[in-house]
């Protein structure tokens, strides 16, 4: 309680005293009139101090619990208004800290979404490189590997160089020897200028094919003789 408001008080409670004092002195002075004073004129006298002794007290009595209502609501109304501005500081600085917790939570938000935006950037650039690899693949025809190569030199009258002769035209493997003609084989050794007798080949190429091996040996031998 401020100074102010503390001799406010004291003032009040001297004033309730007063009149207490008042009151009672009246009270005793009225009696003593009354029982001790034969004289008709100061009984009188007595008899009206009485109701201003009893009227002064009323006033100062009346005054005093004045001044300690006005004190005491005065002094609740700064309480409240203390604790109403405590009240207000402590709602702000809530208000400021869930304001901050909000703000980090949505620049981490951001970043999240940041890195998303990125990975996902990232995942489409692979995507689309992975696609445009696709396009090429299927854009270029694979070239058909060559088949593996049988030893044409098991025929007949094929050696090393007309073998190397035949695998230039296309033909590696004894089942393409034998399905191809007389007439184009002629016309691939003729183009590369060698001279041999194919007409045995295709036949010797069909046993070699079904692994007819003995059969292609006597039909060795008889070409030999």
């Amino acid at each position: 309680m401020d100074d102010k408001y503390k001799g406010l008080r004291l003032l009040g409670k001297i004033a309730i005293i007063i009149a207490w004092i008042i009151l009672i002195s009246s009270v005793i002075g009225a009696l003593l009139v009354l029982f001790g004073v034969r004289d008709q004129i100061f009984r009188w006298l007595g008899f009206l101090g009485l109701p201003f002794g009893i009227s002064t007290f009323l006033w100062l009595y009346v005054l005093g619990k004045f001044i300690y209502v006005v004190t005491d609501i005065e002094t609740n109304t700064r309480g409240s208004s203390t604790a109403v501005s405590n009240l207000i500081k402590t709602v702000q600085d809530q208000q400021a800290a869930s304001n901050k917790n909000i703000e980090q939570a949505l620049q981490q938000q951001s970043s999240a979404s940041q890195s998303l935006d990125g990975a996902i950037q990232k995942q489409s650039e692979a995507i689309a490189q992975l696609t445009d690899t696709l396009a090429s693949n299927q854009a270029a025809p694979a070239s058909p590997a060559a088949p593996v190569a049988a030893d044409l030199t098991e025929i007949s009258g094929i050696g090393p160089k007309i073998s190397e002769v035949l695998h230039a035209a296309g033909i590696y493997t004894y089942v393409q020897l034998a399905n191809t003609s007389v007439d184009d084989l002629n016309k691939i050794l003729a183009d590369a200028g060698v001279t041999a007798n194919p007409s045995k080949w295709p036949e010797q190429a069909n046993l070699a094919a079904m692994g007819l091996w003995d059969q292609l040996k006597a039909i060795k031998e008889e070409t030999k003789e």
